[in-house]
């Protein structure tokens, strides 16, 4: 565990920025490191293992790698009671049942609302003050302020650090909210006098004694220094949304991106809430916490009572068959669960076909490119594309391999062995990869796998396939990169790819165009993908190949 001993607030897990991604990475992890000791070595085998994955999205050239496998396995799954690292690397019960189960939300919840502070795994010295269930005590928030944003769990709850503090924190914000609603401008102003009202209670006497460095920089001003902390809310607020995020029990508002507590898992919440003991417990051994931590089912949910259960699922509609046991009634759950994720898609889809709603989505990647705008703006941009050939219409499947949460709201992105998106237009097939990523980066992060996820789907179509990359400002070694597979055959792509990069203006124009041009014949996009991939194949250079980009796509269907 990192040093937590100066912490004076919530800490939440930023590695791996979604939950889900745990499950992968701990599977790897025992398959080919079980019984070893958890050492430098290991570590620096495991991560390597990791970037040699075909689901691992990050930056596969680290200069501590040893560092890098122990964020991503000494945080969140060790916190979690996922697995054991001592004496020797295994999983723990709870470790072994997420693999196994279908129902990972419910898992996650048990071992979430468990998570608690002060700990074993995290001691404090008394003084300290921490006693609290963190992600319990951020559902009673979103219960009881109606709905919160990554700026409020920053200012009001990342600093709740004490049970016994909640009423203080939650009028605090009511009166923050009302303050703000009063002004008719300077509102971002106002939010950044209480950050530094904020933080200038929680490190006074850090400030009385002018030690401003931190342990990642040597921060020589309070105005460095308060920056620096702030950042530090904001990204614990955003670490904490997305883990609750996992649980089910809560989703976004997709007009104000606010975090709310599920319609659908309303009574789950309240369950959890009326349940759990606030206080965090006791353990005079480590053994005993362990036994508690590592345990898959000793924190009751809604769904383990098989009347409650059978009340939730007459509210989907379904009535069971006489005498089913629990676990029958929780996969009858499980398959009601997926029915109403397909459904609040459907009905996504509906209301944007004929491009009903085109402003708002043309709109809304504004939202994703303006940086701190949103929560998990990668995963909003899957989104938000896939929403975008869903309204061009005219392709018989538009599917995007983001999870989604029982409102439709997207939850996480696609898995890293999967493209973003794939689209069935019957004579031919479009895979779609984007990212947010810039500069060299994005080279390293997208540059292997796009061309991977090409070369799959060519060998499972048995038809024409093509692959659109959205980025932007696609960087010039990815372009480059692109270029040349396009050019030459590479037998482990199985011959020539037929993968081209587009900047989100140009992605936007495309979507612009169908819809100016009446767009209704997949023929016509066929024919300017392959005029694209011609005009790259006979040209002398990247560079003139992005200028024909360009051309092309603003003159398609004029």
């Amino acid at each position: 565990m990192a040093n937590i001993s100066k912490t004076r607030t919530l800490f939440g897990f930023t590695s791996p920025r979604t939950l889900e991604k745990v499950i992968p990475e701990i599977g790897l992890l025992s398959e080919r490191f079980a019984g070893q000791v958890w050492d430098k070595e290991t570590q620096k085998e495991f991560f390597e293992s990791l970037t040699e994955s075909d689901f691992y999205e990050g930056t596969r050239q680290v200069k501590n790698p040893d560092m890098a496998a122990r964020d991503r396995i000494t945080r969140a799954p060790k916190s979690l009671g996922l697995v054991q690292l001592k004496p020797s690397i295994s999983l723990t019960a709870a470790g072994r049942s997420l693999l196994n189960q279908p129902r990972s939300y419910d898992l996650f919840t048990r071992q979430l609302m468990k998570f608690q502070l002060p700990s074993p795994y995290h001691p404090f010295k008394p003084e300290a003050g921490f006693r609290i269930r963190p992600y319990l005590e951020l559902v009673r928030l979103v219960r009881d302020a109606g709905s919160l944003s990554k700026t409020e769990i920053a200012l009001f709850f990342v600093p709740l650090n004490n049970v016994t503090d909640y009423p203080t924190a939650l009028g605090a914000l009511l009166n923050y909210r009302k303050a703000k609603k009063k002004l008719s401008n300077g509102r971002k102003a106002y939010t950044q006098s209480e950050f530094d009202r904020v933080l200038t209670k929680l490190y006074k006497l850090e400030i009385q004694a002018g030690d401003f460095g931190t342990r990642e920089s040597k921060t020589s001003t309070l105005q460095g220094f308060l920056r620096k902390k702030q950042r530090n809310l904001l990204d614990y607020a955003d670490a904490f949304l997305r883990y609750l995020r996992a649980t089910q029990l809560v989703t976004l508002e997709k007009s104000t991106m606010r975090l709310v507590i599920s319609d659908s898992r309303r009574a789950e919440a309240e369950f959890l809430l009326s349940s759990v003991p606030r206080e965090p417990a006791s353990f005079a051994i480590l053994r005993a916490f362990e036994d508690y931590l590592f345990s898959p089912d000793n924190l009751p949910l809604l769904t383990d009572d098989v009347k409650r259960l059978t009340q939730k699922l007459a509210t989907l509609g379904i009535t069971p068959p006489n005498g089913a046991t629990s676990t029958e009634l929780q996969d009858l759950l499980e398959q009601g669960t997926v029915q109403q994720q397909n459904k609040a898609v459907e009905a996504i889809e509906q209301g944007l076909k004929h491009y009903q709603r085109f402003e708002e989505v043309d709109g809304f990647f504004d939202r994703i490119t303006k940086r701190g705008e949103l929560q998990d703006a990668p995963m909003w941009l899957e989104w938000n594309v896939w929403r975008s050939f869903t309204m061009m219409n005219y392709a018989k499947h538009v599917t995007g391999n983001f999870t989604v949460d029982l409102d439709g709201a997207p939850l996480g992105t696609a898995a890293g062995n999967q493209p973003d998106l794939e689209l069935d237009y019957g004579g031919f097939q479009l895979i779609v990869e984007v990212t947010l990523s810039t500069a060299q980066k994005q080279y390293e992060m997208e540059g292997e796998p796009v061309a991977r996820h090409y070369s799959r789907a060519t060998q499972m179509a048995g038809k024409p396939v093509y692959c659109i990359f959205v980025a932007p400002a696609p960087h010039p070694a990815t372009v480059a990169h692109f270029f040349n597979l396009n050019k030459s055959h590479t037998d482990f792509y199985g011959g020539q790819t037929n993968i081209i990069p587009l900047s989100l203006r140009q992605f936007r124009k495309l979507v612009n165009r169908a819809k100016e041009g009446a767009f209704t014949e997949p023929a016509k996009l066929e024919a300017l993908l392959k005029s694209l991939l011609a005009e790259g194949r006979t040209c002398q250079g990247e560079n003139r190949w992005l200028q024909a980009i360009e051309t092309q796509v603003s003159q398609w269907l004029a």
